[in-house]
């Protein structure tokens, strides 16, 4: 289950197919790119710019270096056929290429010929390919109103154009040719206008929290009610688009600014401020008070662009829901969307966001406490072995002292008992001490006998 914040800020868009026109007129198609080959110095050359011929209407030089020369492939425009080849030419000497140095080779070079294919000029267009409904969605982006795709791929994707380029390339209109018929047609363009449906008034302007649920494609939609949205710092820009809202007093126009500088005001005029139209040319803004989707009035413009200031959610700290919206379209929310009866409330959580946030806390709490009592176990470790190899250096010491002094005393006793005179005499004090024991006890007697005598003479 995931949570996202929306904020409705354009209509739905459809396309209209316009027509079929061949990829004509005035000039290559953008992205277009030659590789030129042949049999005179065939080495191909490849990834080759176009560049217009200065005077003549409509005729574009592939122009190459290689090998010392400037290698020139012309492509005539505008006829009703499409670009014809005119010509293969070769210059000296090299020259830095661009259009004024390319139309003088052109002019003064050596013609080659193109009948027995000197030289051969393959043109492919590298414009990424989109699909079709990308490429409706990204002229919506950029405010114009028609677009155009061509060479149509299996995969549904095809080379896209859009704006006044597009009126650069639909000058020749195939007569009878519907809209899939055209897709199939190579090197032409399928034309489309963009249809805005205008806003829905059921949600256009309007914040919504989604929900997605585990194994479900739909997001389930909760209106949040005008007590838990402010205008926020975030903007969302469309370019060349002006919205015809109220403009704030004393801020109709502040001169030597930037977007950056704009926003910033707008934000310090609190939550009366939603939004600015930026004049690019006039480095100037106009903050307004209301602005499309909530100001009805629209237009498409050059060099102005307008800011919408986004709302920020309200939420209670312990919800784990978010407070940041994208801004969506309204064709989004109803083609994915559910839109529920019960409203966001300050009661609402989302709470398996809240719960894997507190999960993610207590792991991370774990893992510390984990490793404070493995880095404490190791340290305590540390110390008691520290102290047991102390303990055991001091006892080696000790002992290898004392078995010094054995090996002292039994050298000395052996001595002793070798040496016949220190073993007699050893054997007298024996005898010695015996007698004087034996007298000693004799003594002993006498004086216990002789005391009894005492006592008794003493009690008569």
């Amino acid at each position: 289950m995931a949570f996202a914040n929306f904020f409705v800020s354009e209509g739905e868009i459809t396309k209209q197919f316009k027509g079929c026109y061949r990829n004509s007129g005035k000039g290559p198609a953008p992205g277009d790119r030659g590789t030129i080959g042949g049999s005179w110095q065939p080495s191909p050359v490849s990834n080759i710019v176009p560049f217009p011929h200065e005077t003549i209407e409509g005729l574009y030089i592939y122009a190459a270096q290689t090998s010392g020369w400037i290698k020139m492939v012309g492509m005539q425009y505008g006829g009703p056929q499409g670009p014809v080849r005119v010509d293969g030419r070769a210059y000296q000497p090299v020259i830095p290429l661009n259009a004024e140095n390319v139309t003088t080779a052109w002019n003064g070079a050596q013609d080659k010929g193109i009948e027995n294919g000197e030289y051969t000029l393959t043109i492919q267009n590298e414009t990424p390919k989109t699909t079709i409904s990308q490429c409706m969605n990204n002229a919506s982006k950029d405010n114009v109103s028609v677009f155009s795709v061509s060479n149509l791929a299996s995969n549904n994707m095809a080379q896209c154009v859009t704006g006044s380029q597009v009126s650069d390339n639909q000058t020749y209109l195939l007569d009878d040719v519907n809209e899939s018929e055209c897709l199939k047609i190579p090197d032409v363009n399928t034309v489309y206008n963009i249809v805005d449906n205008g806003p829905n008034p059921n949600i256009m302007g309007k914040t919504y929290l989604g929900k997605t649920e585990k194994r479900s494609n739909s997001i389930s939609l909760h209106e949040y009610p005008d007590s838990m949205l402010e205008l926020g710092t975030d903007y969302k820009k469309t370019a060349d688009f002006v919205s015809e809202g109220n403009t704030l007093s004393g801020l109709s126009n502040v001169e030597n600014s930037s977007p950056e500088l704009c926003k910033q005001l707008c934000v310090n005029a609190g939550q009366n401020c939603q939004g600015f139209v930026y004049s690019n040319q006039n480095q100037s803004c106009s903050l307004q008070s209301t602005i499309y989707p909530n100001a009805p009035g629209k237009k498409s413009t050059t060099g102005q662009d307008t800011y919408l200031r986004l709302p920020t959610v309200l939420n209670n700290a312990s919800s784990g829901c978010p407070d940041k919206v994208k801004p969506v379209s309204s064709k989004f929310l109803t083609e994915n969307g559910l839109f529920s009866q019960t409203p966001a409330s300050l009661e609402y959580k989302c709470s398996d966001i809240a719960r894997k946030k507190e999960e993610e806390l207590s792991e991370i709490n774990k893992l510390d406490d984990s490793y404070k009592l493995l880095k404490n176990d190791v340290s305590n470790l540390q110390t008691e072995n520290n102290q047991i190899l102390k303990g055991f250096q001091e006892i080696r010491k000790r002992f290898i002292n004392q078995v010094g002094d054995y090996d002292k005393v039994t050298k000395h006793m052996k001595k002793i008992v070798e040496n016949p005179t220190s073993s007699q005499m050893l054997t007298d004090m024996r005898t010695l001490s015996k007698s004087f024991s034996m007298q000693n006890t004799g003594l002993f007697l006498g004086l216990i006998l002789t005391l009894i005598i005492l006592l008794r003479v003493m009690r008569k």
